[in-house]
């Protein structure tokens, strides 16, 4: 921490290795995000072109695959297992071939990367140094790449959550809808927002029935099963996740699915009532570690800690040794070493492996919920923040 320190001091103090390093920086960024490009031309096994081809033809997605796709016209690992908006939003990648759609979403989605940079300097009031090192570390990171390569849907969630947080207004209901048609990160958020009665968390639920509802007359199937089918095609259909709590219990531990959704669940309860009467930059951290921690993500879906990168970088986050450090290797870990993982993975295997990433979310969740108490505590009778220097 003290080297750390040191090498922080020499950076603010001396303007020309501030430049070489946010030039070296930038150069690995624009690396990664070709090659993530690249990937996503290659690849983009995840992108959900194809169920969406097979909606806007008047063919229900999910019982197509649920009926085993015998024509195969759902390709690669395109599973939909999304809620039904998303295929009605996808209408300009189904209109057009795989290939070009493939480049579409892949600069759709890098674009979509900026603009959380974007969003969350806005949030924590980042310095214009400070929001191009948050993008360059942001852009060089694994999850992003891999989500970017893969044609994942998951920096459209971020991107959405984020607009959701940082704006007041009637599109708070609208990105909240978006942003829960990849509904693994929906229970966090939409516990908290119904804890506090936002109405932004009424008419996403309202915009996502009334998707539903189109859906199914599009597709002439208005049976009760079609709108559980996202949760009937995603049950045996999700790989094990990086770090999670549901994983760890289901593959590790042996426990029913329903077991592990109840106590993933439990969780995501009582993190949201603790914050219930926040809705603050750390807040969203918490909220962000949370959905991580105790619902099941693989590597790609740790772009969620970019508002933590984004605390960590903010000259507003209050001083205090033990919340920083911990915060810090939790995004370390998942941005770059989750790559080098995969080798301890072969040689010790996941079991032992998992439960590393999730005990470093969960010490970070508790520093934060340390913090946040010592905020109030201080704020409360107007002394500076400190907390475990």
């Amino acid at each position: 921490m003290r080297m750390a320190q040191s090498i922080s001091r020499f950076l603010k103090s001396n303007a020309h290795a501030r430049r070489v390093l946010l030039v070296l920086l930038g150069l690995a960024a624009l690396i990664s995000t070709i090659q993530g490009f690249r990937n996503a031309l290659a690849h983009s096994m995840d992108f959900q072109w194809s169920p969406s081809v097979l909606f806007w033809n008047g063919t229900n997605p999910y019982s197509h695959y649920l009926l085993g796709n015998a024509d195969g016209a759902i390709i690669l690992t395109q599973v939909p297992n999304y809620l039904h908006a998303l295929y009605i939003l996808f209408w300009p990648f189904a209109a057009i071939d795989f290939e070009s759609a493939k480049a579409l979403w892949a600069a759709t989605n890098i674009a979509l990367a900026i603009g959380s940079c974007l969003l969350v300097g806005r949030i924590f009031g980042l310095s214009k140094a400070q929001l191009v090192l948050l993008v360059c570390v942001f852009l060089m990171s694994t999850p992003l790449r891999n989500g970017i390569g893969n044609g994942q849907q998951n920096l459209l969630a971020l991107f959405m959550i984020l607009s959701y947080w940082g704006y007041k207004n009637w599109l708070k209901g609208v990105s909240m809808s978006i942003a829960f048609t990849k509904y693994s990160f929906a229970p966090l958020f939409f516990i908290h927002a119904l804890i506090r009665r936002e109405p932004a968390v009424f008419l996403a639920v309202a915009i996502l029935l009334i998707s539903a509802i189109a859906f199914g007359l599009w597709v002439g199937d208005m049976r009760p099963e079609m709108f559980v089918q996202p949760l009937l095609v995603a049950q045996n259909n999700v790989a094990p996740g990086a770090a999670d709590l549901v994983s760890i219990l289901r593959f590790d531990l042996g426990v029913s699915f329903i077991l592990a959704a109840l106590a993933s669940i439990a969780a995501a309860a009582i993190i949201s009532w603790l914050v219930r009467d926040t809705d603050d930059a750390v807040t969203l951290v918490i909220l962000s570690l949370s959905s991580l921690a105790f619902f099941q993500h693989l590597g790609y879906d740790y772009v969620f800690l970019l508002p933590a990168l984004g605390f960590l970088l903010s000259n507003h986050s209050p001083r205090g040794v033990a919340w920083k450090v911990g915060l810090a290797a939790t995004v370390f870990y998942f941005f770059f070493f989750l790559k080098i993982n995969h080798e301890f993975v072969e040689i010790v295997g996941e079991s032992y492996v998992r439960p590393l990433g999730f005990m470093l979310m969960v010490v970070s969740i508790y520093l934060l919920l340390r913090l946040r108490a010592a905020t109030e505590l201080k704020s409360s009778v107007d002394l500076p923040l400190e907390l475990s220097e």
